[in-house]
């Protein structure tokens, strides 16, 4: 009996550590553990990011924003999808070998922020 109290109080600790990392970790909130098995399975990280891209201001992206605001926050994406004066994705990763990369994509509808993609994508 002692021994199942133990081993239910180290599962619980690694639970509550592994929750704990991905709330500090910008990677991790990014790309979830997921991601980061993904990216140790495969060996392979073929992210490039746009100039001015970091982790801590994806995050910052909220659905709702104004193409604008989205600019002012991560500056200019590596590529943007328009249709006339509507917005509809701005890419801040790419790989540019079409391999497995770390996927930072801003999807809009009516200039404004409907989706945000943030995954470790495999090809």
């Amino acid at each position: 009996m002692k021994v199942l109290k133990i081993f239910g109080i180290a599962i619980g600790l690694a639970i509550l550590i592994f929750f704990s990392i991905k709330k500090i970790n910008p990677l991790l909130k990014l790309d979830g553990y997921t991601g980061l098995f993904l990216r140790v399975l495969l060996t392979t990280d073929d992210s490039e990011y746009s100039k001015n891209y970091s982790h801590h201001k994806f995050l910052q992206i909220e659905n709702g924003m104004s193409v604008s605001q989205v600019y002012e926050i991560l500056g200019k994406p590596i590529r943007a999808d328009v249709n006339g004066n509507e917005y509809y994705c701005l890419w801040y990763s790419w790989s540019p070998h079409s391999t497995h990369y770390r996927r930072r994509n801003i999807i809009f509808e009516n200039n404004r922020v409907s989706l945000i993609q943030s995954e470790f994508y495999v090809d």
